[in-house]
């Protein structure tokens, strides 16, 4: 089977300038591997690898600001099999 994922977050934007994404590790096994989030998009995807029956939770947060202003607004997330959950 295929264990690829895709995420899109979306980030609010109050003045119409560009916005980057960005991530960094919360706590325990934090970024999944075989996972990218695009900077400009806002999408998180790829490939998780095959971990057989073990159970992994990742946990990261996503800071999404305005190019000019940097003002962070941070949201974090958890992925257990291949399901993004608060």
């Amino acid at each position: 089977s295929s264990n690829y994922f895709a995420y899109q977050f979306i980030g609010e934007n109050y003045i119409n300038q560009p916005i980057t994404y960005a991530i960094s590790v919360n706590e325990g096994a934090g970024f999944a591997p075989g996972l990218t989030l695009d900077p400009t998009s806002g999408w998180y995807y790829g490939y998780i690898p095959d971990q057989g029956t073990t159970e992994t939770e990742y946990s990261f947060n996503v800071v999404v600001y305005q190019n000019e202003y940097i003002t962070p607004a941070m949201t974090s997330h958890r992925v257990r099999h291949g399901q993004l959950y608060n």
